[in-house]
């Protein structure tokens, strides 16, 4: 698995699930498409997983509400979950236990 987040931050607008960036006034996001600067963001997924079966394998992208199901979490609880976890020590192991679940899932579906 990559070293980094499995989410982005994502536009809050209305059909808009572009990537936004801290605004340059510090305070907020900016999105680009929407040119609207937001107190607030949305987390979305974003992630790759290897599916196979006994002929192949492919890498497949996972995006927005698709990790929700496979994850069984919206992104921004998982971020939340990350983060407490940072902010107090606890296991890395308590932030990984939804990966690990997905992964128990995949081995019974083998």
């Amino acid at each position: 698995m990559a070293d980094r987040d499995l989410w982005y931050t994502a536009c809050p607008g209305r059909d808009c699930k572009k990537k936004v960036t801290p605004a340059d006034s510090g305070l907020g996001y900016a999105c680009e498409k929407c040119q609207k600067t937001y107190p607030d963001c949305n987390y979305s997924y974003n992630f790759s997983i290897l599916v196979g079966d006994l002929t192949q394998e492919q890498f497949m992208q996972v995006l927005g509400d698709a990790g929700d199901g496979i994850l069984g979490m919206p992104a921004a609880d998982l971020k939340a979950m990350r983060d407490r976890c940072a902010d107090t020590g606890a296991p890395q192991t308590n932030y990984n236990e939804p990966l690990n679940e997905f992964r128990q899932l995949a081995k019974r579906l083998e």
